[in-house]
């Protein structure tokens, strides 16, 4: 999996103009923060971080990206679940506005490594795509591609997982300023199931015996957006999952908490709204919000002696505000400082994530 983005560089490589010529951006910046609730559950302990990051890009021709970026999140209160961020990505597209057809590729890697008392997040990402695009009306394009992704937890016994997926849909503008996207797609993950042939009291007798399973997993996306004035826009979305078949399965625990590698799997539903305003001259405002009603997968949790099965189901309210201020320094170069709050509200039938948080940054970045 890890060898996907290597053998999509390659290929691109050989389809596109020397690098000798190729463009270059950068970017820098520091971002301070504070949250009353870092591990987002009822134990609200609080903490303020700094996260310093650069990141690279070279365009060797206009339809090819190569990224790289890197990171370190440090705490204060909790020095070990600081984290290093080091990652890289390529992204192709071939558009030919003579053609019907047109497709984008994209591969990415990276890993994240935390202090000793979080190690068992240390982990390795790798992904890739492919999305074809057809032009069936001048303004309305069917799509479908297929998506891998694998996620290594290099310290721990359960939490790596591997998946793959097909997808399909629309876009499409209408009624002139009108712009809208539907998403259908089927993702199949593989990871460590303690299901398998056993019932669950026989689960709670040992947590030996473990299967690799799939989980199956349906799911569409809408999203719309229009203009409100000359210098606002909104957009409304609507997302909806559900798993396929046995909706037993269980894993090991560490997929209930707030770093776990389980969160990103869940069936339901989300409903968003954000509008962004360039109505104040000279700043970029973005407000959005977002309620989910969903669950998770249970998981076979321990105490001392005694194994359990724990079960987790939220609805979650966020809401969010960010205020930017672009400052060209020079043709090419810009300073932007931007601050940003958020809220979340979580009503869980786990009490230890019944919980509401707050959360503060400033960054300042520049962009060259």
């Amino acid at each position: 999996m890890y060898r996907i983005a290597f053998f999509l560089l390659v290929f691109v490589m050989s389809n596109t103009a020397p690098i000798m010529a190729a463009e270059t951006s950068a970017g820098l910046g520091m971002t301070g923060g504070f949250t009353d609730n870092l591990f987002s559950d009822s134990g609200r302990i609080h903490d303020s971080y700094t996260t310093p990051y650069v990141s690279f890009s070279l365009y060797p021709s206009s339809s090819l990206e190569l990224a790289a970026n890197a990171s370190y999140t440090a705490y204060r209160q909790i020095p070990d679940l600081g984290s290093f961020l080091v990652g890289g990505s390529i992204s192709y597209i071939k558009v030919d506005d003579a053609q019907p057809v047109s497709f984008f590729a994209s591969g990415e890697l990276s890993t994240r490594r935390y202090g000793d008392l979080y190690s068992n997040y240390d982990n390795i990402h790798a992904g890739a795509s492919l999305t074809v695009r057809h032009r069936v009306m001048a303004q309305a394009f069917l799509k479908a591609g297929a998506a891998l992704s694998s996620n290594e937890y290099v310290n721990a016994v359960t939490g790596s997982n591997h998946g793959y997926g097909i997808f399909t849909g629309l876009t499409a503008t209408i009624l002139e300023n009108n712009s809208l996207d539907i998403e259908a797609g089927y993702d199949i993950t593989r990871f460590p199931n303690l299901a398998g042939d056993l019932s669950r009291r026989q689960m709670m007798q040992t947590v030996d015996p473990t299967t690799e399973e799939d989980l199956r997993t349906f799911y569409y996306n809408l999203h719309w957006s229009r203009p409100l004035a000359p210098h606002t826009g909104i957009g409304l979305g609507y997302a909806a999952r559900r798993f396929v078949g046995d909706n037993n399965a269980v894993t090991y625990g560490l997929s209930l908490d707030n770093l776990s590698p389980w969160t990103a799997f869940w069936e339901g539903k989300a409903v968003s709204a954000d509008i962004k305003s360039f109505i104040i001259p000279n700043f970029i405002v973005t407000s959005s919000a977002e309620y989910r009603d969903i669950s998770f997968m249970d998981a076979l949790e321990t105490s001392g002696d005694e194994s359990y099965i724990r079960t987790r189901a939220d609805r979650r309210t966020t809401v969010s505000l960010v205020v930017a201020r672009p400052i060209v320094i020079q043709p090419g170069t810009v300073l932007q400082p931007t601050i940003a709050g958020g809220y979340i509200a979580n009503d869980s039938t786990d009490p230890l994530f019944d919980y509401d948080s707050l959360s503060v940054s400033v960054t300042l970045g520049m962009h060259f």
